[in-house]
């Protein structure tokens, strides 16, 4: 499917997205305040080095397992995650963008999905409005956890998707497939939680994750204006490296690796920030094949894992 970056990164685009991180980082302040994070949240190392400072929070990259990540974190998690704008924001942008989001991203999950699971039980962690199970349903029988008591009605009376509050919730029951994107990040355990996903896989499960990747185009050139860099939103930034000794240290194994971004929107968006439409023109020209090249090569600013027990 082509890019078209104009409708994907309209102008003003990295302004408005860095007002709305630094406001939730001023509310975290405002709020219950941050804890100071001194050592690395998963192999406990003191050596590291300073990557960069973004809304008055240093980021720093472990010097053991190579781990990016923030030395602030929110005491109170609802600072940044409030709950009346993000439903607001949540259930009112669903039926606007849901078959775009189908067609463009989840038919691609499920592709990688059935190459190893033709069907079973699917659990998607943090499904948000559930337009990912919405297309999965159609394959596997598909639960979601999602920890708004608002979107979890909705999601059962609109389209009788069954959600849990949380993975304690689920009793006994495991699943063939767990799913997790673009959430690994935003949580202040990411070893905890990967700990707690396996307890509900299967023997013969798998395990697929969406996350940045530090090692990309975007955070390079982009750096500080990168929006994916948004502490206190993302508080952990992986690479190939550090995800992997993440899984080694409770015994998953990375069966496949994907790369895929969207780069040059982001570096489109800076540039027409900028005003120079020259160069913004020609990047949406060509933005489907700059960002093949991009995937291809392994710089792309996501990454996937698909990931098994040992």
């Amino acid at each position: 499917m082509k890019i078209d970056l104009k409708k994907m990164r309209p102008k003003n685009f990295n302004s408005y997205l860095y007002k709305s991180v630094e406001k939730l980082a001023k509310n975290v302040e405002k709020g219950s305040g941050n804890k100071n994070i001194n050592k690395c949240p998963v192999c406990k190392s003191l050596k590291r080095k300073n990557y960069i400072i973004k809304y008055n929070i240093l980021i720093v990259t472990c010097g053991n397992c190579d781990l990016t990540y923030t030395t602030k974190q929110p005491k109170n998690f609802n600072d940044v995650y409030s709950q009346n704008d993000y439903l607001k924001k949540s259930i009112l942008s669903y039926d606007k963008h849901r078959k775009y989001r189908i067609k463009r991203f989840g038919n691609e999950r499920i592709k990688i999905l059935r190459k190893y699971k033709k069907k079973g039980k699917l659990l998607d962690f943090g499904c948000g409005t559930g337009w990912f199970l919405e297309g999965a349903k159609h394959y596997f029988q598909s639960y979601g956890v999602e920890y708004s008591d608002t979107i979890r009605n909705w999601l059962q009376d609109k389209f009788n998707i069954k959600t849990f509050k949380t993975l304690e919730d689920i009793k006994e029951e495991k699943f063939d497939i767990i799913t997790a994107f673009d959430v690994i990040e935003h949580v202040p355990d990411p070893l905890g939680l990967l700990k707690k996903l396996k307890r509900k896989l299967k023997k013969n499960g798998i395990i697929l994750i969406y996350t940045p990747n530090f090692n990309s185009l975007g955070f390079s050139y982009l750096g500080v204006n990168n929006n994916l860099l948004c502490p206190p939103n993302h508080l952990f930034y992986f690479n190939k490296h550090s995800f992997n000794y993440l899984c080694e240290k409770i015994n998953l194994k990375i069966v496949e690796t994907q790369y895929r971004g969207i780069d040059v929107g982001d570096i489109y968006a800076l540039i027409n920030e900028k005003g120079n439409k020259k160069t913004s023109n020609f990047l949406n020209q060509n933005s489907t094949l700059f960002q093949k090249f991009i995937d291809d090569i392994g710089f792309s600013n996501h990454i996937r894992f698909v990931l098994k027990n040992k």
